[in-house]
């Protein structure tokens, strides 16, 4: 009688062992999902960029400042021209 439990047992442990060998592996495929466009918004109208910049324009054109004044006219204008262009494009461009 043992020796029928113990051979039922092995069988048993042996049938787990080989189905679950068998049995196939779980894998959790990650969503990926899309990023909205996103805008940059300013307190300026545009219009109001476009003549800030007009305007720096014309005066360093015009030869009036000298020195550091040129220079902080310079780095206006590029900054004026740096905000429009980051206003008209999308902010993610991936």
């Amino acid at each position: 009688m043992k020796k029928k439990t113990r051979t039922h047992m092995l069988i048993t442990l042996f049938l787990l062992v080989f189905l679950a060998g068998c049995a196939g592996t779980f894998t959790k495929v990650p969503v990926v999902k899309p990023r909205p466009k996103l805008y940059y918004k300013t307190v300026l109208p545009l219009s109001a960029i476009d003549e800030k910049i007009s305007y720096l324009k014309s005066l360093l054109e015009s030869g009036e400042l000298e020195g550091s004044d040129r220079e902080l006219a310079l780095d206006l204008l590029t900054n004026y021209q740096a905000i429009r262009d980051a206003v008209q494009e999308p902010a993610n461009r991936a």
